[in-house]
């Protein structure tokens, strides 16, 4: 449910989506301008939609092209067998690093 008002000159309407108010002026002088906007937002959110809000009129924008691929990470298979190949005190080193998604050595600090 919404509300018209008037400011000076120029109706104003209030309407509420999801419990949050919101206000907006129709930018005429004329109170059947006001009822009409406040009946349409209305519908938008009783659609789902936004209201005021029209994606069709938004530009497209393409995706950027990404080369930045990972290279070099181990699956878990190679993992374990580079693991069971280690001396025993480097075990629970690569352990950590591993199950802490870390990439180098300059990661793990004091």
């Amino acid at each position: 449910m919404g509300s018209i008002y008037k400011i000076g000159n120029t109706y104003w309407i209030q309407y509420y989506r999801n419990g949050k108010p919101y206000r907006e002026t129709i930018k005429s002088k004329k109170e059947a301008d006001a009822k009409r906007l406040l009946k349409k937002r209305e519908g938008e959110i009783s659609e789902g939609k936004l209201p005021g809000i029209y994606f069709d009129r938004v530009p497209y924008i393409p995706m950027l092209k990404e080369n930045n691929v990972r290279k070099g990470f181990f699956e878990h298979a190679e993992f374990v067998a580079l693991r069971d190949a280690l001396p025993d005190h480097l075990k629970g080193f690569v352990m950590f690093a591993y199950k802490n998604r870390l990439e180098s050595v300059r990661d793990i600090r004091p």
